[in-house]
């Protein structure tokens, strides 16, 4: 009695407010939606699903039409199971993202992989393509893409269902990258199949145009940025080389690494330049003793003196006094004692020095 009874009390309920349906419908139909073995009663059921959301606040719905409708899915009834996916796109929209992603899809996923029935999978399709605005990038990613490419059914229903779904997910879900490289090749493959009609094949040359041409506008605006970038790059570098002062890191005449390389350039002496000091620290036998002298004209001649074991220094040969031996010269300079050049030893540590 109930396929007989169910379509007057949906008539019924129009008529009522919502606080009415939920204190004098609601309770009688709650134990209804867990039927499974009344088809037909859940088939009227679900052919006023959408009258059942506007009258249900949302935590009724969610409570007890979604589970219905879960289980009209998955049933074993071919009648039940097309209803449920001809009401999945009414619904689709209107329950939260969670319900959505781990009740809905789910199910509509598993109805269109293990449809046997022609209908049932372009109508899984169909909902799968409604469900597109309520689902995020990564869902669409992760969960729809991968069953479209798994579809082996070439058959035109399927197909154009198919590429209607490929065109919103390339024109309003995915990025430039993904639709050159996930989407456009698979329509190509699909769109020289030899059971499409020419108004088919017509309308894959549309959406691959449609494709191709976001593609190649925001790919070109990319490059052109990226140009656009390189050369204000340059420009400053350039600039902060122009303002670098001569002989400085910037100078890459003499120490540029590029320069070096390529055999243009020499490699400098880091001290060239520097001012030598006149006082430079060190042992006082490391320096010669020089005399300097005037020439004629200013200038001044720097003479190296060097003493020999004989007592004679190199100056006394060029002024021409050489003393072969232990003698004094003319300025009462005693030349011939060498040990008067030699001081007296350091005694040891902890020793005195024996007076002589």
């Amino acid at each position: 009695m109930l396929p007989f009874i169910l379509p007057n009390v949906f008539a019924i309920v129009p008529q009522l407010s919502a606080a009415d349906f939920a204190t004098l419908a609601l309770p009688g139909l709650t134990p209804l939606f867990a039927l499974t073995d009344h088809p037909q009663a859940t088939v009227v059921m679900l052919e006023s699903l959408k009258l059942l959301q506007e009258k249900s606040s949302t935590d009724a719905f969610n409570t007890h039409v979604l589970p219905m409708v879960y289980g009209a899915l998955l049933s074993s009834h071919p009648q039940v199971q097309d209803r449920a996916l001809q009401a999945v796109p009414l619904i689709a929209r209107s329950i939260g993202p969670r319900d959505l992603r781990e009740g809905l899809l789910p199910r509509v996923q598993h109805v269109y992989s293990k449809a046997n029935i022609l209908s049932h999978k372009v109508r899984a399709l169909i909902c799968l393509h409604g469900m597109l605005s309520a689902l995020d990038r990564t869902s669409i990613v992760e969960k729809i893409m991968p069953q479209l490419k798994r579809t082996k059914t070439r058959e035109p229903a399927v197909v154009i269902a198919m590429l209607s779904m490929y065109e919103e997910i390339g024109l309003k879900h995915l990025d430039r990258q993904l639709v050159a490289t996930e989407i456009i090749p698979v329509l190509w493959a699909q769109s020289v199949d030899e059971r499409l009609r020419v108004p088919q094949f017509d309308r894959f040359m549309q959406v691959i145009g449609k494709l191709s041409d976001r593609v190649r506008t925001e790919h070109r605006r990319h490059m052109e940025t990226i140009q656009r970038v390189d050369v204000q790059a340059a420009a400053v570098e350039e600039l902060v080389i122009s303002d670098t002062p001569e002989g400085t890191a910037g100078d890459s005449s003499n120490g540029s690494f590029e320069a070096i390389v390529k055999g243009q350039a020499s490699l400098r002496n880091p001290l060239a330049g520097l001012p030598v000091s006149q006082n430079t620290p060190g042992w006082e036998w490391d320096a010669p003793a020089t005399n300097e002298q005037p020439l004629p004209g200013g200038i001044l001649k720097e003479t190296r003196v060097e003493v020999d074991l004989m007592g004679s220094s190199s100056l006394d040969v060029m002024n021409g006094r050489h003393a072969a031996g232990p003698a004094a010269d003319s300025n009462g300079d005693d030349f011939g004692s060498f040990s008067s050049f030699i001081p007296p030893p350091k005694p040891p540590p902890g020793r005195q020095p024996v007076a002589s």
